[in-house]
């Protein structure tokens, strides 16, 4: 078995197996490393939305937050557009 740490703040209470093509592998995903800093930066970050120039930017920064607290691609992927990135 194969376990992948996903970056995040919060912490898994129940790991999720993930499926393979190859029935005899199996992974795990285990969510909550490196949680004490990435917590650190998201207190960070939030307090730099308070200082945000526009909407758009409170609204990747806040995107950004969410993606590090919960180790959301998707959120993360929602911040870059939101900037204009593609």
């Amino acid at each position: 078995m194969y376990t992948g740490l996903l970056t995040s703040v919060y912490s898994s209470e129940v790991e999720k197996l993930l499926s393979t093509s190859n029935p005899s592998v199996q992974i795990r995903l285990e969510r909550g490393d490196h949680a004490e800093d990435l917590e650190l930066i998201c207190d960070n970050l939030a307090k730099a939305v308070e200082y945000a120039a526009n909407d758009a930017q409170r609204k990747f920064l806040t995107e950004y937050i969410e993606s590090f607290r919960t180790g959301s691609f998707d959120a993360y992927r929602d911040s870059q557009r939101n900037m204009g990135y593609r």
